[in-house]
């Protein structure tokens, strides 16, 4: 328009039209226009068909909701939840897009407890093999067997899992937390209902990861049903524990007028270890003999 209105009155079209427009297809993702518009500094972008015809524009407006819009999505996604509007949905669909990441989690951590208790034994014997046919036959042998004076080496095994486990519920809370003030879908007046919501995920994905690692811990160790019963209860407790803090600490940033995005950062990290590790031995010295 500017070169238009610029133009002499002697002038033809052909000679101040743009030859080589950049344009975007209809059916191109629209995060793939925001980085072309970005690319090229545009406030808009025109749309056209398969032959070039002109079907509309993207503004400028359409493009900040589209960034505003793909920025939450992977910030939920870098936290394990696939929600693009969390506080939005219901409770269970939300421990169903939560879950099956926690349980990747889950499983790692408990191979990594099945590594340190495997050279743990190794240590002790001195890393003698004799009487074993081979490595896998010496782990399948030795680490099933618990005996009382090994029970508390044995619960250190599994706090790389109490970590893990908390340091992620923690991050998920947070995180809807922090987006949801920036975009204002989180309002600090219903924050009691907010932290019910999440208290209710916590204690669903607690219990659910709790009862699988107890009964794994029971059924792989012998003589370790009790070990089981302490380590799945200490996980339930250390999750409640992260989705509490995970909710609390961006809403007393933010009425210390702290920026909330400090909460999901070390000082969280840190007091889920702390809390977390609190409820693990403290469970395991008042259950254990």
């Amino acid at each position: 328009m500017r070169d238009l209105i610029q133009a002499g009155l002697n002038q033809s079209i052909a000679e101040i039209m743009e030859r080589d427009v950049i344009s975007v297809p209809v059916d191109l993702d629209q995060e793939e226009v925001f980085r072309i518009a970005n690319k090229y500094h545009f406030s808009s972008m025109p749309v056209v068909d398969h032959v070039g015809v002109l079907q509309g524009i993207v503004t400028f407006d359409d493009l900040m909701e589209v960034i505003e819009e793909e920025s939450s999505e992977d910030m939920y996604r870098m936290a394990g939840d696939l929600s693009l509007h969390p506080t939005q949905q219901r409770v269970f669909k939300r421990i169903i897009l939560r879950f099956p990441w926690l349980l990747v989690t889950l499983g790692g951590t408990f191979l990594a407890a099945a590594i340190i208790r495997f050279f743990e034994i190794l240590w002790e014997r001195e890393g003698d093999l004799s009487g074993h046919d081979s490595l896998g036959d010496f782990f399948a042998t030795s680490l099933t067997v618990i005996d009382s004076g090994s029970q508390w080496t044995f619960l250190l095994c599994f706090l790389p899992m109490i970590g893990g486990m908390a340091g992620n519920v923690g991050l998920q809370s947070s995180t809807v937390m922090v987006r949801g003030f920036a975009t204002g879908e989180v309002e600090p007046a219903y924050f009691w209902s907010i932290l019910y919501k999440e208290l209710i995920i916590a204690v669903v994905i607690g219990l659910m990861s709790g009862l699988i690692i107890g009964a794994l811990v029971a059924g792989l160790f012998q003589s370790a049903g009790h070990m089981g019963f302490v380590i799945g209860l200490s996980l339930f407790g250390a999750i409640l524990s992260a989705a509490i803090l995970g909710t609390l600490t961006p809403f007393i940033c933010l009425f210390v007028k702290v920026d909330p995005a400090y909460a999901s950062g070390p000082l969280l990290t840190t007091m889920n270890d702390i809390f977390g590790f609190l409820i693990f031995f403290g469970i395991a010295y008042a259950l254990l003999p």
